[in-house]
């Protein structure tokens, strides 16, 4: 006789059930584990954000010192890379969509590692500017992708959390890398440079193998219309709603910029408060990111949620951006005071954009084209790391009109949001989504549902749901 299983409760990673014969007794519970993609996913933030924090502190550095490049050279590279990133962006996603997200993440990983160990190797112009583009092209296309994997591992109740503890991950990871660059930085010789794109290589291919093992199909299950859907190169194009709210998204975006060149450059020439203040307010942003950001997340998961975070975040980053014009007009000690709150409320505008974002773009795009419509929205974003230093550093160069300005465009665009996402639920309603579909091997021999069980009901456990990493 077939057996039953009977659901009794669930816990994060295992599912509890028991198992008996049909109207008999039954016996003593079994414990089924099943793998978590969602804390393995932490995993890769981790180790992948040190790698990247290697390549923040010392990769400038190892252009000049090991590969004899100027810093105008360097400029023209990184803007062509961010450029050929942003064209390819979308084109990868749709490749994503047909072959699915996790083969292209691990593809991504694999072409980031040879490109760190092509740097290690390299010396020249040339070289430079041939790996940076190509390194610009995975790396833009890395963070959609990656999305669209968390899209297929958790539920669309815990998506948005998962990207919240994801994000302070990666926060985390970044000052591990940082760190580890010290020794680095004090030899302050070529070859000591040349390891740290060594050890980002490395950090990518652990990364691809990890990803490699996660319980998720390979491809995604497409029915014929969904493949139709697919078939149609300007389906996000064409969808209006979104393109307005991926422009928004860019221009709320801009906090990045203002944060990792607008406040240093101003403090440093514009106010009364020491070059030194920058460290420590920059540490209150991270500290706050890290340990805040799954708070300000909650409540994003519907389209209303997301929208009203964009508008919360949208004041307090106009609200930041006043202070730091004032900061001009202040004098020592009270400025640094300012300044202060200035970086709070930066990053709390900062966290409840992260959460809109990652809410809209996950509820307004269909399952069967999702990493080609994350990669679509991703676009704003992309869009602002190449035109918004030139904005920002115009902007500390005007003073306090300056500010002002760029304040009354962050505000109407936070405000703007709510309003297209109405016209987005209006003219394209949410399609309801299933629970996330699993590798074969995602399921233990003795586990497998029958129908007695049907996949998606009590036998189907929520990875996401975490309370820690």
């Amino acid at each position: 006789m077939i057996p039953h299983y009977a659901p009794v409760r669930h816990r994060a990673g295992i599912l509890t059930a028991r198992r008996g014969r049909v109207g008999k007794h039954r016996a003593a519970p079994v414990a089924v584990h099943e793998p978590n993609p969602v804390r393995r996913i932490f995993v890769i933030a981790l180790v992948d954000s040190t790698g990247t924090g290697l390549y923040l502190a010392g990769g400038v550095l190892f252009f000049t010192r090991a590969l004899d490049v100027s810093a105008t050279q360097i400029g023209l590279g990184l803007a062509l890379a961010a450029a050929c990133g942003v064209l390819t962006m979308y084109p990868i996603g749709r490749i994503a969509d047909r072959l699915g997200p996790k083969r292209v993440l691990v593809i991504l990983l694999l072409w980031r590692a040879a490109g760190m160990a092509g740097f290690a190797v390299t010396d020249g112009m040339t070289g430079f500017l041939i790996l940076a583009i190509l390194l610009g092209v995975a790396e833009r296309a890395d963070s959609p992708i990656m999305q669209a994997v968390v899209g297929a591992a958790v539920g669309p109740a815990r998506r948005v959390r998962t990207m919240a503890i994801y994000n302070a991950t990666r926060n985390l990871g970044f000052t591990l890398g940082v760190l580890l660059t010290t020794p680095v930085l004090r030899a302050d010789t070529a070859g000591s440079y040349r390891w740290i794109m060594v050890g980002d290589a490395v950090t990518f291919l652990i990364g691809a193998a990890l990803v490699r093992t996660l319980p998720l199909a390979e491809k995604p299950q497409v029915s014929t219309a969904q493949r139709k859907l697919l078939s149609g190169f300007t389906e996000v194009v064409t969808n209006r709603p979104f393109v307005a709210l991926s422009a928004l998204n860019g221009v709320l975006s801009l906090h990045m910029t203002i944060l990792s060149v607008g406040v240093p450059l101003w403090i440093a020439d514009h106010t009364d408060a020491p070059t030194a203040a920058v460290a420590p307010l920059l540490g209150i942003n991270t500290v706050l990111a890290m340990s805040l950001q799954v708070r300000f997340s909650r409540g994003a998961e519907t389209l209303t949620g997301a929208a009203t975070a964009a508008r919360r975040g949208g004041l307090a980053l106009a609200c930041a951006a006043v202070l730091l014009g004032l900061g001009a007009h202040i004098s020592m000690p009270v400025v640094v005071v300012v300044l202060g709150i200035a970086i709070i409320a930066h990053t709390a505008g900062e966290m409840w954009h992260s959460a809109s974002a990652w809410g809209l773009s996950f509820e307004l795009s269909p399952a069967a084209s999702r990493a080609s419509y994350l990669s679509f929205f991703a676009l704003g974003a992309a869009v602002q790391g190449i035109v918004g230093p030139p904005i920002v550093t115009t902007v500390a160069d005007v003073g306090l009109a300056g500010w002002l300005v760029l304040t009354v465009v962050i505000l109407a665009a936070g405000l703007a949001v709510p309003v297209v996402t109405r016209y987005a639920q209006r003219h394209q309603p949410p399609e309801p989504e299933p629970e996330p579909k699993r590798s074969a091997a995602a399921w233990p021999a003795d586990a497998t549902p029958t129908a007695s069980t049907p996949t998606g009901s009590a036998m189907t456990v929520d990875a996401g749901n975490l309370t820690r990493i």
